[in-house]
């Protein structure tokens, strides 16, 4: 029995508990993945994983650089896994044989089999599943190498830690793995990575993603200041005066819609979501992302009350 053991078996226990209730944490697609891309079947296959899947140790052997660090964008890396219970309690040398094996890379190995796995490694758009890693590096214990999407949100800290990673794989030893998301992740092994982190964040951590910035309030006074000109003009154009009641409405309407549609299409195409906390390892821990909307208010909420105001002044302004 070692701690990794009681890790490992805690996570399970939670997992089974978390099958009884039937709701799960969801992935999402990042917006580079296309639609071809063998790893978006793991986001279609997760909820399978989740009510069906094993859980076994795994160790990273290379990934995207960004996942180096914290961040919110997931990215695809590779590991090397167990497939069974075998290294329950002693994991580590997984970590080890990951080193090996990436030293696999630019043509390293002593036999065929270990080539031919470098050069499956040194094809970094390469989404092989279930690959046996080569006998003469893992003789007395099984181990698979599969590329892995790995999420975010499901890591303590957003980043991996110089430790072993819980993996979800399918008793059919085919198709898909994800990592296992923290919240099956017991509290002592998520104070274990929080610690290990390569970067530890501070006790409460903002990551800000994009927002109009600065330029918004710009754009939102200028708006109110330029547009009932405009009205103006467009009504002198066609020979008829606006109306008070028609000049705000349009004021406030156009900006309000402008701000919507941009709103919708941000959140459609930005690789980052806004909102949302990605992670809470430990009380005291704690990251949110925050848009950079200026004015302490979202997109949306603005449209919303733009729209809000207009309406008023179209009941209380003279037609």
């Amino acid at each position: 029995m070692s701690e990794f053991g009681d890790w490992i078996r805690a996570a399970r226990a939670n997992l089974a508990a978390a099958r009884t209730t039937g709701t799960f944490p969801r992935a999402e697609r990042p917006a580079w993945m296309q639609d071809g891309d063998e790893l978006a079947l793991a986001l279609d296959e997760q909820e399978r994983l989740l009510r069906e899947g094993e859980i076994v140790w795994s160790a990273v052997v290379e990934a995207n650089s960004d996942l180096l660090h914290r961040g919110w964008v997931d990215f695809p890396a590779f590991v090397v896994h167990s497939s069974g219970t075998a290294q329950d309690d002693e994991p580590r040398p997984l970590l080890e044989l990951a080193e090996r094996l990436f030293a696999l890379r630019s043509g390293g190995g002593a036999n065929v089999e270990e080539r031919s796995f470098g050069a499956q490694l040194d094809d970094e758009q390469g989404r092989v599943t279930w690959r046996r890693v080569p006998k003469s590096m893992s003789a007395h214990t099984e181990c698979y190498g599969t590329a892995v999407l790995v999420v975010r949100r499901w890591l303590p800290g957003t980043t991996f830690a110089e430790l072993p990673l819980p993996l979800l794989v399918h008793p059919s030893r085919t198709g898909q793995v994800l990592p296992l998301p923290q919240e099956y992740w017991p509290e002592a092994l998520r104070v274990r990575w929080m610690e290990r982190l390569p970067e530890p964040p501070a006790e409460k951590e903002e990551l800000r993603v994009g927002g109009l910035g600065f330029s918004f309030p710009v754009l939102l006074i200028g708006s109110l200041v330029f547009l009932p000109a405009l009205v103006d003009r467009l009504s002198l154009a066609v020979g008829e005066q606006a109306s008070p009641r028609n000049r705000w409405m349009l004021t406030l309407f156009v900006p309000a819609i402008l701000l919507g549609a941009f709103a919708a299409l941000r959140k459609k195409f930005r690789r980052s979501p806004t909102q949302r906390t990605v992670y809470q390892a430990v009380s005291g821990h704690e990251i949110r992302l925050v848009s950079d909307d200026d004015l302490g208010l979202p997109l949306p909420v603005w449209a919303g009350l733009l729209v809000a105001v207009g309406t008023v002044l179209r009941y209380a302004l003279p037609p």
